[in-house]
């Protein structure tokens, strides 16, 4: 969710649209009751500079670094990676796999028997 929320923020162009999208975020994900919080190691450092480019922004007009949310990004996508190796380790993991490569014998075998029109 919050990556994909991070895509659109990155086709925003104007600096005051960026920074309601990242104030949205902020309460979704980013502060202590947020909905959906983030796993957040060190909070206080991935979250700093997000709200001090805001306030500066607010207050004196400075522009939205466009690589701002690129920590936040990082980890996002560290988060995913770990969950997916973990998601790799379960038993279960392995049953779907033999069963992706069954279905792909069974079609590769369908397809040369004619049974199939292959695009």
């Amino acid at each position: 969710m919050f990556w994909e929320e991070i895509q659109q923020y990155n086709n925003l162009g104007a600096d005051s649209e960026r920074e309601t999208k990242i104030r949205e975020l902020y309460k979704k994900y980013l502060c202590d009751d947020a909905i959906a919080e983030l796993n957040l190691s060190d909070k206080v450092h991935s979250v700093r500079p997000v709200m001090d480019a805001m306030n500066e922004f607010r207050d004196k007009g400075t522009p939205i670094p466009p690589n701002l949310l690129d920590g936040l990004i990082k980890h996002c996508c560290e988060d995913m990676m770990d969950v997916f190796s973990r998601f790799q380790l379960l038993a279960r993991w392995k049953d779907i796999e033999m069963e992706i490569f069954n279905n792909k014998k069974e079609y590769e075998l369908m397809a040369q028997a004619g049974m199939l029109q292959v695009h």
